[in-house]
């Protein structure tokens, strides 16, 4: 599906784009790459004008080198997907949509659902309830995950819906450590044990345990993680002498089970946690005790930030009640 996006001249963009020349406005109001100016000077009616503000003016192809005043309005068509390779099976689920504008997507996947068909899962993924979902409505849309989840983790799951959006979106999750970053996810977690330090940064080296299938290590030959943790709240488990820490957790880097790795690997594994925690049947989670709890994201085509949560799912929402956490602790902490 073609993307289209709109913008009116303003007598500040002649000045700030010396003299309103297209490609200047290109990279300032649509953020737009050098590659992606590139195409669109190829392509039939990608760079379009409407000059003036009388009813009987026409769209007119315009090049990057023109320059256009206050009032004119500047289209552009951005192409949608050539292949079909990147498509899944659409299969017909319900789905917790969280927030949806024309360029992304943001649901509340619930534990247990991976995230994109892999080896055992080709038609049971979000990215397969998604593709139901556009099939459905009609719409030719293919989407990208932007940071996947684990199968375990609920929580807030950004999708892209073209692959403009995408590359925007991922440049910016990459990007996370740096000043201009326009993309952070927030989880909360359940860990053993109590924290000495009220909050931490975790900076070990995390790679694949030789011989095993999934399962991760600390390791000096890893790839750098970097998880930032901060210490909401803590309490006794129900029914044990055991001590359990809500955490709100940041990740710097995207490796796989790096928060689950890092916290095992700082003596607090995550309740529930059955790959890196020896002692999880008590914790009254069947799964690693970690969500996805609120995205903040710039909009890939403005200068707009928006802020979504992700309700509890049930077993924390049980956990907290039952851990007799004070009651304003997630207000806190957003």
């Amino acid at each position: 599906m073609d993307r289209f996006l709109y913008y009116k001249m303003e007598e500040s963009d002649t000045r700030a784009s010396s003299g309103g020349k297209v490609e200047l406005v290109l990279r300032r109001r649509f953020r737009l790459t050098a590659n992606e100016i590139s195409r669109l000077k190829f392509t039939a009616g990608g760079i379009m004008a409407l000059r003036g503000k009388k009813a009987d003016e026409r769209w007119e192809q315009v090049r990057v080198s023109d320059c256009l005043a206050a009032g004119d309005t500047l289209r552009v068509c951005l192409r949608g997907d050539d292949s079909t390779s990147d498509q899944v099976v659409p299969v017909s689920a319900p789905l917790s949509i969280l927030y949806e504008d024309t360029d992304i997507i943001i649901v509340n996947k619930p534990s247990g659902v991976v995230t994109h068909p892999a080896h055992g899962h080709y038609t049971d993924t979000m990215a397969n309830y998604l593709a139901g979902l556009y099939k459905e409505r009609g719409e030719d849309i293919v989407c990208r995950v932007i940071g996947r989840l684990d199968k375990d983790t609920s929580g807030a799951l950004v999708w892209a819906k073209n692959r403009y959006a995408a590359a925007r979106l991922k440049g910016s999750a990459d990007a996370v450590k740096s000043e201009e970053a326009a993309f952070e996810r927030e989880y909360l977690a359940l860990a053993a044990g109590h924290f000495e330090e009220k909050s931490g940064v975790i900076t070990e080296s995390i790679g694949k345990i030789p011989g095993s299938l999934n399962r991760q290590e600390i390791r000096s030959d890893g790839k750098s993680a970097v998880t930032r943790y901060q210490v909401l709240d803590e309490a006794r488990i129900k029914g044990t002498c055991e001590i359990a820490t809500l955490l709100r957790v940041r990740i710097e880097t995207g490796r796989s089970h790096q928060i689950r790795v890092h916290m095992a690997g700082m003596g607090h594994p995550l309740l529930g946690d059955a790959l890196y925690n020896a002692v999880s049947e008590n914790s009254g989670f069947c799964r690693a005790a970690l969500h996805s709890y609120k995205v903040t994201l710039k909009k890939p085509f403005s200068e707009e930030w928006i802020t979504i949560t992700a309700p509890l799912p049930e077993d924390f929402a049980e956990a907290l009640k039952g851990f007799d956490f004070r009651a304003n602790t997630l207000k806190e902490s957003q």
